[in-house]
């Protein structure tokens, strides 16, 4: 017989890893559209005047720096170029203004002379601070936004004195530094110190392949670029609707934040993300009536602000330094010169006074300037103002009358509704009887001859609405048959 084995069973799970990717959810920044643009540059040439620096290898500033004249437009509204060469001492070739054109600079260039001396780099480069922001008379545009400062320094890299306080002291007032090798033995470390970017320091100025570099670099920095944002003026699009407002936002990498009124983020209606993982637009509408937005009543415009703020979240959970805040602003003007679209269909908005000439006519006109007959085409709440009605006496062979009127007959004003354009809403002011019912609005029609009436009342309006009609009934009658 055989013996029983107890023993455990083990099952092995083997799970695969899994890779997980971490997202720089603050890698991201609103979408812009930039085209490119010939920059206007302040070019100052700080050139190796040295006593290591002569002969030939002197000579090959000289080449390089007409290599650059060749490649850029001079003048006073394009590229300015100034020359300073720096030994124990500085001296000042030209200033910007000096040469308006390149026949002009290329004749100031042939004067320059190898001064020798030791190197003194820091001096030279406190010499082109001073250049470049505390004297006008070197001809600097440092106030002028779409004109960029550069300066070039030529150096070994051997200064007998310390370069580097003064070169971020030049790059502080907002000089771009590029700086050039030459010499057999060059110190490429005291090179890209002054820069303060390896890839503005270029190794041999004697060397074709680093002069081409450095050419092809100043060409970038010739060439700039103008962006704009790709939504809005701030980088946020602003629509105002009827009854709500539209913000729409586009990022340069995919979307996972929100988009949210502050101090609302958890009410559903006052928040909004990306409608997919790979989407870079986002998309929120707000009702005006929701989330807090402030309405104010501009009385001096006429009309109603409703504003708020919205901020773009970035990462999906927390608030970071990435973040933007939009200011949100929808202005409603009351005063319409022209009437909305949705009212055009309106037949009583709108006529057309050469399809029929009417027998009577209405009209609204100032209260407060009684030699003023012109018709009123807006007013404002509470201004005086007088409601005419007025019948033509000497029309005949219309619809609604069979003979021309004759001194017997007069008319009534009766049933005058005034209705909100916005709501529908509407109330009736002048009864059946041709009475006032509401005296705060308008007093009772006054008939001073048979065909013509007038009641003098006040601009009213319904609440959150900008327009009303006005929609009387006229009846005519009969005094000889006591009508």
């Amino acid at each position: 017989m055989l013996p029983l084995i107890y023993g455990t069973v083990i099952t092995l799970v083997l799970i695969a890893p899994t890779l997980i990717t971490a997202i720089d959810y603050e890698d991201n920044d609103l979408a812009k559209v930039c085209r490119p643009l010939d920059r206007q540059l302040d070019l100052l040439f700080i050139l190796d005047g040295s006593g290591s620096v002569s002969g030939s290898t002197f000579a090959t500033q000289m080449a390089m720096l007409n290599k650059i004249v060749d490649l850029i437009e001079i003048g006073p509204k394009n590229t300015q170029i100034a020359v300073m060469q720096y030994s124990s001492y500085t001296r000042v070739e030209f200033n910007f203004s000096a040469n308006p054109n390149k026949e002009s600079l290329r004749a100031s260039l042939q004067k320059i002379r190898h001064i020798s001396g030791t190197t003194k780099t820091g001096k030279a480069l406190d010499k082109a601070l001073h250049v470049f922001c505390h004297d006008s008379n070197f001809g600097t545009r440092l106030n002028q936004d779409d004109v960029a400062q550069v300066a070039v320094v030529v150096t070994d890299g051997h200064s007998h004195d310390d370069p580097i306080p003064a070169a971020m002291r030049l790059r502080q007032a907002g000089v771009e530094i590029l700086t050039l090798g030459i010499g057999a033995h060059i110190n490429m470390g005291e090179l890209v110190e002054i820069t303060g970017d390896q890839n503005l320091a270029f190794q041999n100025l004697t060397s074709q392949a680093s002069l081409d570099q450095f050419v092809h670099q100043f060409k970038k920095i010739a060439v700039g670029e103008h962006c704009d944002f790709s939504r809005g003026l701030f980088g946020a699009e602003i629509n105002c609707h009827s009854d709500s407002v539209e913000i729409i936002v586009s990022t340069v990498n995919p979307f996972y934040g929100h988009l949210y009124v502050p101090g609302y983020f958890h009410v559903p209606e006052c928040a909004a993300t990306a409608q997919n993982s790979s989407s870079r637009e986002i998309r929120f509408s707000i009702d005006l009536t929701s989330c807090n937005i402030q309405k104010q009543i501009k009385q001096n415009l006429m009309g109603t602000l409703f504003e708020t703020n919205v901020l773009l979240k970035f990462h999906p959970s927390y608030n970071t330094k990435a973040d933007k805040v939009f200011k949100v602003q929808c202005f409603y003007p009351e005063k319409v010169p022209k009437l909305p679209r949705k009212y055009m269909d309106n037949p009583v908005a709108t006529s057309n006074k050469n399809e029929l000439k009417m027998p009577c006519s209405y009209k609204m006109v100032s209260n407060t300037k009684p030699n003023d007959k012109c018709i009123l085409e807006d007013v404002r709440v509470g201004d005086q103002i007088i409601h005419s009605w007025e019948c033509d006496k000497g029309i005949s062979d219309m619809m609604i009358f069979s003979d021309s009127f004759d001194t017997y007959q007069s008319m009534l004003v009766h049933t005058c509704v005034i209705i909100d354009l916005n709501s529908g809403v509407n109330r009736t002011v002048i009864d059946s009887f041709g009475c006032a019912l509401d005296s705060s609005v308008m007093d009772s029609p006054e008939y001073v001859e048979p065909l013509s009436a007038f009641a003098v009342g006040k601009a009213v309006k319904f609440p959150d609405g900008s327009m009303i009609k006005m929609q009387c009934h006229l009846r005519f009658c009969d005094r000889l048959l006591s009508e």
